[in-house]
């Protein structure tokens, strides 16, 4: 896995070296919580305890991408901002706060500009992101897949959450995707 890091100024050196900490691959197990399936790795010694913990999101279906989420949104960014947050388990994590203007909802009764937030983010023109998290961009056009956890909205399965469609191909995805909300398989 690659970490980002770009011109890292020295007030932010600590905060780099805790995340790069979390990011760090040693021993891995795979983990089932609220039917979600991700890769737990910790660089514990199983003796003392563990010292730092990261998540590989491992590919999502799509058929589970749209049972996860509770919003499934199309639309364009208009707003991105990094920001450090408090999270689960006390861990304070780079987070971007996304706002999109929604031209389609597919999933969830949701209009006009709707705001969420991701992992990972661009704090100070210092990119903290690893490969799974998804960017987003002022001004792309973008299909989420959202979901609540706890009382935060992220997408699900970070980067598998974030898709972009050519305007070609939006018709065929919508209409897979309406048929996967409904319950009918794909076939």
């Amino acid at each position: 896995m690659a970490c980002y890091l770009h011109n890292v100024p020295s007030m932010n050196i600590i905060t780099a070296v805790i995340f790069i900490c979390l990011l760090t691959f040693s021993a891995c197990a795979v983990k089932t919580d609220k039917d979600r399936t991700y890769l737990e790795t910790s660089t514990d010694d199983r003796q003392n305890g563990p010292k730092a913990f990261s998540n590989l999101t491992l590919t999502i279906p799509i058929e589970k991408l749209v049972s996860r989420a509770d919003y499934i949104l199309f639309g364009e960014v208009t707003g991105v901002e990094g920001q450090v947050e408090s999270l689960e388990r006390g861990f304070r994590l780079p987070v971007s706060t996304v706002t999109i203007d929604v031209s389609e909802s597919w999933k969830g009764d949701i209009s006009g500009r709707f705001t969420f937030k991701s992992l990972g983010a661009n704090i100070d023109r210092v990119d903290y992101f690893s490969e799974e998290m998804a960017r987003f961009s002022r001004g792309e056009t973008v299909l989420v897949f959202l979901a609540r956890f706890g009382d935060k909205i992220l997408p699900v399965g970070h980067i598998q959450g974030k898709l972009n469609i050519p305007d070609d191909q939006l018709p065929a995805f919508r209409e897979q995707i309406t048929k996967l909300i409904k319950g009918d398989n794909l076939e």
